[in-house]
C-alpha cells in the first residue's frame, strides 16, 4: 500500500434485512452485507478507519460486525447462532469491529434513533477480491429490532 497521502476517504452504506423477533446474544443479525465499491474503483486494498451503526428506533444493542474480502458462505440464518465454516473464516476473513456503548464508542439518541460511531484506535488493513467489503452482524446481547429495516451499517474506509 502507499502512503497516507493518496488515500481518499470512503464511506458506504448497508442495511441488512433483520428480523422483529428478539436476538439472542451470538445470533447472526441478517445476512450478509455488501458494502458496494469499497475501494472505489481503485487498488483493492486500504484500511477501515471507522464504523457507525445506525438503530432508527430504540436503544442501541451491542454488536460485532466481522468483516471478509469476498462473499461468505454462512452455515447459520439470520436470527440464529452464527456460525461460518472455518474454510470460509481461513480464506476470507479480514477482521471485526465491537461496537459497545463503551468509553471509546461515541453513542448517542437522536430522537427516537441511536448512534453509535467508532474511531479505531488501530486501523484495520484490508484487501478485497472484487473491490467490495463483505459484513455479517452479529448480536452481543438481546437486541429486538421494531421493523426490517432498523438497522445500518455505515462503514469509513481510506482507500489506497
Amino acid at each position: 500500500m502507499s502512503g497516507t497521502a493518496s488515500r481518499k476517504h470512503i464511506l458506504r452504506r448497508a442495511t441488512p434485512t433483520v428480523s422483529t423477533s428478539a436476538y439472542a446474544d451470538l445470533d447472526q443479525v441478517g445476512g450478509v452485507m455488501t458494502f458496494t465499491d469499497a475501494f472505489a474503483g481503485g487498488p483493492r486494498s486500504g484500511v477501515i478507519v471507522s464504523l457507525a451503526v445506525l438503530l432508527e428506533s430504540g436503544a442501541f444493542p451491542a454488536m460485532t460486525v466481522h468483516f471478509f474480502n469476498a462473499s461468505p458462505t454462512l452455515t447459520s440464518s439470520d436470527n440464529a447462532a452464527l456460525d461460518i465454516a472455518d474454510t470460509e473464516m481461513a480464506s476470507k476473513y479480514c477482521g471485526s469491529i465491537h461496537v459497545r456503548n463503551t468509553a471509546d464508542v461515541y453513542y448517542m439518541t437522536l430522537n427516537s434513533s441511536s448512534v453509535a460511531y467508532t474511531n479505531l484506535k488501530f486501523a484495520q488493513v484490508v484487501e478485497s477480491t472484487d473491490g467490495n467489503l463483505y459484513g455479517v452482524a452479529q448480536a452481543a446481547g438481546a437486541i429486538t429490532f421494531a421493523a426490517t429495516d432498523d438497522l445500518t451499517i455505515i462503514l469509513g474506509v481510506e482507500a489506497d
